[in-house]
């Protein structure tokens, strides 16, 4: 007789809008309600008056990333700082599996990771390629 093995395929990514400077606590209530939360930071140096001190700052302001089954939306959507998923009409677009690898390769590299200020459209920017390179699939 043989064994049926049953593979569990895991909820696609979503990218979920939070409100501003609460990432760090919404992603911890979605942990709390079982959700997979990716929150991208990077280690950054920040100066109060009297100290100074490493925190980890968010990387994309007012946004994270969880594993939501269809049938979780509403749960997700329920909780307390999240104001809606990334969509596109109605329907939420969910994150490719490499684009989210991709990211935690960056955040997770031992390079600093470099804030810029906003870029406004048609504004000119130089990308370092070889830079780029490092991280090419």
């Amino acid at each position: 007789m043989s064994e049926e093995v049953i593979v569990k395929e895991a909820p696609p990514w979503f990218a979920l809008v939070v409100e501003p400077n609460h990432e760090h606590s919404v992603a911890t209530r979605l942990r709390k309600k079982g959700f997979e939360v990716y929150l991208p930071v990077r280690r950054e140096q920040r100066k109060w008056s009297d100290r100074t001190k490493e925190v980890d700052a968010v990387i994309f302001p007012g946004y994270l990333f969880g594993r939501v089954k269809y049938a979780d939306r509403m749960r997700v959507l329920n909780l307390k700082g999240v104001r809606s998923f990334v969509c596109k009409g109605r329907d939420p677009i969910p994150v490719d599996e490499s684009e989210i690898a991709e990211l935690r390769a960056i955040t997770e590299a031992p390079r600093p990771i470099v804030a810029v200020p906003s870029i406004r459209r048609g504004q000119e920017v130089a990308v370092n390629v070889v830079l780029l390179r490092l991280y090419a699939g």
